[in-house]
């Protein structure tokens, strides 16, 4: 996948997110995490970039079982950041409610989908 198309896909990522966050916002008050909301954000664009970097250098790589694993250690790692970020603001912002985790698995769910996206273009192109 060349540059552009990623860029114009994680644009379309972001803003189906936050289409999404803005839509679940007329149904529950979500103002008291917007920090948090907008950290999660943050922290998904950059990581898919990030890992976008990474497969790219894998595809040019001789190792094809490099690309496997930037995939698997993706998951394990996306998966420790995102339960040590909902931990972390729950025990420092101690917040009034549990709805700070509706927007962060609509923003984790949009980004996991565009990243498994991305890497399954980005497998068939290390394998040619």
């Amino acid at each position: 996948m060349s540059i552009n198309t990623f860029v114009k896909n994680l644009i379309i990522s972001a803003l189906i997110a936050l289409i999404l966050l803005v839509a679940t916002h007329f149904v529950v008050d979500m103002r008291e995490h917007v920090a948090f909301i907008v950290s999660a954000y943050v922290f998904f664009v950059a990581f898919c970039i990030f890992i976008y970097w990474l497969a790219q250098r894998s595809s040019k790589s001789k190792a094809g079982e490099y690309f496997l694993y930037i995939v698997v250690v993706n998951v394990f790692v996306k998966l420790i950041a995102s339960f040590m970020m909902v931990f972390i603001y729950a025990k420092l912002a101690e917040p009034s409610d549990k709805w700070f985790v509706i927007p962060f698995l609509i923003i984790y769910l949009v980004f996991t989908v565009f990243e498994t996206f991305f890497l399954s273009i980005q497998a068939k192109h290390s394998q040619k």
